[in-house]
């Protein structure tokens, strides 16, 4: 009877991150009848992806952070609204993590007639 077979072989590492980006912060400022939206999103293990928002449910838009790159895994984001009706409104903000987990938070805000 011969020697039985051995080998061994190391895989790169891999890292699994099943939890969602942390909205930290969400703030609106209302000045006359725009609004200017703080935003500051922490991941804990992945760079942070993408972060879109949107304005009582219209089209959601792409942010970027305040530094121009999403290349961290603590960003600030600042976005001005356009001219708002007066009344009551929603921002909603989805953060999303490179490996593609995403959280969702909203703030309410007032515009004076």
């Amino acid at each position: 009877p011969g020697a039985g077979l051995t080998a061994e072989r190391i895989s790169d590492q891999i890292t699994i991150d099943n939890t969602p980006p942390h909205i930290k912060r969400l703030t609106a400022g209302v000045s006359g009848r725009r609004a200017t939206i703080r935003i500051e999103v922490q991941d804990e293990i992945s760079i942070l992806a993408a972060l879109k928002i949107d304005i009582d449910n219209g089209d959601a838009l792409p942010l970027l952070p305040v530094d121009g790159l999403l290349d961290e895994r603590i960003e600030s984001f600042e976005w001005q609204t356009g001219l708002l009706e007066p009344g009551e409104h929603v921002a909603t903000v989805v953060a999303t993590d490179r490996l593609g987990n995403s959280s969702v938070k909203k703030v309410v805000f007032h515009v004076d007639p």
